[in-house]
């Protein structure tokens, strides 16, 4: 699709493609519906603080029907906890927080709530702090307000010590850091040793030290040994046996009086930069981490059908009775007690609905989308299910690099043989002691990864912050390194080629009816799970006609459609039996619209497509899906028989990703069906859609509708690895030059903390200046495209083949 075909949607700003008779403004229902309540509200400065930041689409989440119950339970224990007198606090998660913009309309919609104070929202963390006049404000209709908008709040989950931890150390640190150099600057002027206060200023220097290798060598000193017990180098062992060497000598040099071992000022300033290299990398993956939270989360619990409270997941047993709420998942295969519908999206990756009778089997991972609740019957135990093998997280780690972790030990050993050596020599040729140690702290002190540690967290830094403007947000270490090897990219179909909704086609009889028939339709919509229905209710939501079924009955066949009567009056809407439409809205019989829907691909999806090949990228296609839907995307793609497959299984993708992977991969997927291909995929990345699994276990997750972002980061992760490559060359260069001069017994106190912040100015200067330099790839055409200028918040200012694997699937899609 051409990138001149694309609008831009005047809420989210998002791109989306053109249709014929289409929406030519909004992207979706809900950003139309949010639109209005921001111009008709006079929150109109939202767009003035948001420029053109692209924040996630709405869709949907305006107009769901969420059960707030535990938010209830926490604002009468916040109120409760609070004097007579005292305004009420509580803390929540909020997703949705893309730019300043959404933090200023989040505490402007809720301070105009009755007896609300104030709402603190950190946007990089995700979290919000409310504060309200006990008994005198409905915390709960706020949220549900605010969820209108386009925002969702949760419990607030567990803090890490992660990035906030990081942050205080480093604070801590700076401190440390600088004290150390204003009470080691008088020496290097000059100050006589016989100076009545400058035992004093050494005392201080050395305890500045001595408190930064406290908190902060501290942190690396502990990775680096645990990393040893597994059996691993970590990247942190040449920090922390530097800055512990250097530390340690300067203690001898500090009581046996030998000036030129004092390295104090060194070691608290090598520490400072280490950590500051360390919290802006986990900063920035913190951030992308929290900007993001499923809507709906697998479960942990399960609710006794004997109305017992609920218990963990892990005590269901095959036998045991429990029930469930509409839209909650199957936890384990279960015998259904009354007839239900049951959605197997998660399992077939397909919009497949399932009414299930009696004495039937629903299969773990299908979503429940009856009315009220129904009962159902375990028949296995939760460890071993279907959906417990496809959420299961492995432990998080650091994801290296064998190559690098090899490197890192050789260095290692490298610099201590060396420095040892040095010290043996220079004692032998002097019978100085302390002039032997001298050379070999030296040595040691001159040859700490001083570049690569402010490097690798500042490259890691711009090309998330690069890769953000595309409304892409990489939330694993070692992500960049892994991707930049890229050779084959694997698409699963529905929901990550395709938008995975039913998109209406033609606006015309919607708009032609009147306000009895969209109130009427809104009625009948609201409370079906159809893809139809609720694609339907947000159109008429958008419109302003909202109405929910209330005490209306309305009644739902299976495969038919659903009907209710208002005001005497019949109203349907049902499949159309001449196939002229996907469905047909009738009053007593008589069509008053019909509708056609379409499931189109993603903005800019054959042109990301035909990006990859220019950039000698493979690309694959696997789904779940019939072979000839499957072959009518690929055909669209421009893909060739062999690299695509249909009808497969999450353990046929899976072995197929595990055959086509030479440490090489990117898959890109979005439903549970995918979760076996993740595993054996060396890079992956997801959608932020309604459901949501794989998103905690993604590399990288996307917004918006266009895969406009998958070039893009691909082209980062190449240039990424030029400079760090650049700067591994120069840091070479540099160690061998200072490592001569500490060999030749030039080497000092003075010259190495002349040096160091030196060569961290230089690395800094050369990372910043590749990454920057990377900023266009080529396009379609042969050209060059223009920078995304598109900003998603202030707060983001940095500068920015093996088809044959594949032929038994296709192209009928036997197996």
């Amino acid at each position: 699709m051409s990138r001149h075909a694309e609008l831009r949607c005047e809420h989210c700003a998002t791109p989306f493609p053109r249709k014929a008779g289409g929406d030519t403004r909004f992207c979706c229902a809900g950003c139309r519906y949010v639109y209005r309540m921001i111009r008709e509200g006079g929150l109109d400065q939202f767009y003035d603080i948001k420029g053109r930041a692209q924040t996630r689409p709405v869709e949907s989440l305006a107009f769901e029907v969420r059960d707030y119950a535990w938010l209830e339970d926490m604002v009468a224990g916040a109120e409760a906890a609070e004097e007579e007198g005292n305004p009420a606090r509580l803390e929540l998660s909020v997703t949705g927080i893309s730019c300043a913009a959404c933090v200023w309309l989040l505490e402007s919609v809720f301070a105009r709530e009755p007896g609300a104070i104030a709402m603190h929202t950190d946007a990089a963390q995700g979290r919000a702090v409310l504060s309200w006049r006990k008994g005198g404000c409905s915390v709960v209709d706020a949220v549900r307000r605010l969820q209108g908008f386009g925002y969702e709040f949760g419990p607030p989950g567990e803090q890490g010590d992660g990035a906030a931890g990081l942050g205080q150390r480093l604070g801590l640190c700076a401190a440390f850091a600088m004290n150390a150099m204003a009470f080691t600057l008088p020496r290097y002027l000059g100050m006589p040793p016989e100076f009545s206060l400058a035992g004093v200023f050494e005392m201080v220097a050395a305890v500045s030290a001595a408190l930064a290798m406290l908190l902060g060598g501290s942190y690396f000193i502990a990775r680096s040994v645990r990393a040893l017990r597994h059996g691993m180098v970590h990247i942190d062992l040449p920090i922390a046996l530097g800055v512990t060497l250097a530390f340690g000598g300067s203690l001898f040099g500090w009581v046996a009086g030998y000036e030129p071992l004092l390295y104090f000022d060194f070691v608290a300033v090598f520490v400072f930069l280490m950590l500051g290299g360390r919290w802006l990398q986990e900063r920035s993956l913190a951030r992308n981490r929290n900007r993001l939270a499923e809507r709906y989360g697998h479960p942990d619990t399960f609710r006794p059908a004997d109305g017992a409270p609920a218990r963990p997941l892990e005590q269901l047993e095959p036998g045991g009775a429990y029930r469930l709420r509409a839209g909650e998942l199957v936890p384990v295969a279960s015998t259904v007690v009354e007839e239900s519908r049951f959605g197997m999206a998660w399992i077939s990756g397909e919009a497949d609905d399932q009414a299930i009778p009696a004495g039937g089997i629903a299969p773990s991972g299908s979503v429940y989308l009856g009315e009220g609740e129904t009962s159902l019957v375990a028949r296995e135990a939760w460890a071993g299910s279907v959906l417990q093998r496809l959420v299961h997280q492995p432990a998080p780690g650091e994801m290296q690099d064998r190559g690098l972790r090899g490197l890192i030990a050789g260095y290692i050993g490298l610099v201590i043989i060396v420095g040892l050596s040095a010290a043996v020599w220079w004692f032998a040729r002097t019978g100085d002691v302390g002039r032997a140690l001298q050379v070999a702290i030296s040595l040691f002190v001159v040859s700490c990864p001083c570049a690569l540690g402010v490097a690798l967290p500042l490259a890691d830094r711009i090309a998330s912050a690069r890769a953000a403007r595309s409304g892409a947000y990489p939330q694993r270490r070692g992500f960049w390194g892994r991707l930049a090897r890229t050779r084959k990219v694997i698409f699963d179909k529905t929901g990550t080629l395709t938008l995975g909704r039913p998109v209406l086609v033609d606006r015309g009889d919607l708009d032609s009816l009147g306000a009895d028939a969209l109130a009427a339709l809104s009625a009948i919509t609201s409370a079906s799970p159809h893809p139809v229905s609720r694609a339907l209710f947000g159109e008429v939501a958008a419109l302003g006609a909202v109405r929910g079924a209330g005490d209306i009955e309305v009644t739902e066949e299976v495969g038919v459609g659903v009907r209710a009567r208002v005001g005497g009056v019949l109203w349907s809407l049902e499949r159309d039996p001449d196939a002229g439409s996907d469905a047909l809205f009738t009053r007593d019989g008589q069509v008053e619209a019909r509708f056609t829907f379409a499931d189109s691909l993603r903005p800019s999806a054959a042109a990301e497509v035909a990006m990859l090949g220019k950039m000698g990228v493979e690309v694959f296609l696997m789904s779940g899906d019939r072979a000839d839907k499957v072959r009518a995307v690929a055909h669209q793609l421009g893909m060739t028989e062999g690299r695509w497959g249909a009808r497969m299984s999450p353990d046929e993708k899976a072995g197929r990703v595990a055959r086509l992977d030479r440490r090489d991969t990117l898959f890109v997927g979005d439903g549970a069906n995918d979760s076996l291909a993740f595993d054996a995929a060396h890079c992956t990345a997801t959608p932020v859609d309604d459901f949501g699994l794989l998103q905690g276990k993604a590399d990288l997750y996307f917004l918006g509708r266009s895969l406009g972002w998958l070039g893009e980061v691909i082209a980062i992760a190449r240039r990424r690895r030029l400079a760090i490559r650049s700067v591994v060359a120069f840091a070479l260069t540099y160690n061998l030059c200072a490592a001569g001069v500490a060999l030749a017994g030039g080497m000092n106190p003075l010259l190495a903390a002349v040096l160091m912040p030196l060569s961290s100015v230089v690395t800094v200067a050369l990372t910043a200046g590749l990454l920057a330099a990377g900023g266009r790839r080529p396009a379609p055409g042969g050209e060059v495209s223009p920078r995304r200028a598109d900003r998603l918040g202030d707060h983001l200012h940095l500068p920015l083949a093996d088809a044959g694997l594949l032929r038994e699937t296709g192209p009928a899609g036997e197996r």
